[in-house]
């Protein structure tokens, strides 16, 4: 993931309602809410997140983007979840496994991981491997989105994460990446 060579199906449990079979397993709760999800939505959504475009992914998830107007919340955190169909990773195993894009200032891939998780992104989804967006980021070496994934998986802690312990955890899912 950390290049753009890998391929891959991708799938979506959209509680089953019929995903597309393929490497990304998102576990979505069975809701009425929960529907299929609209690919020209999922690629723009992607689209923002590779090109560093804070404000169009700010849109996309305020609910106010073309692409998403008077959808509902549950709908729109469903599209934020929705794997891409090229890459089949979700955007934020997208975002936290990438440098910020050339337009984008230091810590914007940061700010887009926080962005996707504020607006429903599933830290916890995993790809075919079995990877998520933290092991991702910890294999690409994005340290600070380790440390904002850490931040939201582990809510109790009142502080960021020490650089002992955010070196210890890149360092572990780093060797499970390669592994």
């Amino acid at each position: 993931m950390c290049s753009d060579s890998e391929e891959g199906g991708g799938s979506f449990d959209d509680g089953g309602q019929g995903g597309n079979g393929g490497d990304v397993s998102v576990r979505m709760p069975r809701t009425p809410a929960t529907v299929a999800p609209n690919p020209a939505a999922v690629a723009t959504i992607h689209n923002a997140v590779v090109g560093g475009n804070a404000r169009e992914l700010r849109d996309i998830l305020a609910g106010t983007a073309p692409c998403v107007r008077g959808r509902a919340r549950a709908h729109i955190r469903s599209l934020v979840n929705s794997p891409d169909p090229d890459s089949g990773f979700t955007a934020l195993m997208t975002a936290a496994s990438m440098q910020a894009g050339p337009s984008a200032s230091s810590g914007a891939s940061d700010n887009i991981c926080q962005m996707l998780l504020d607006g429903g992104a599933s830290a916890q989804a995993c790809d075919h491997s079995g990877f998520s967006a933290l092991h991702w980021a910890a294999a690409c070496g994005q340290n600070l989105a380790v440390e904002t994934l850490i931040a939201h998986l582990c809510p109790d802690t009142h502080s960021p994460p020490s650089a002992a312990r955010c070196a210890a955890v890149t360092a572990a899912a780093a060797a499970a990446a390669a592994a």
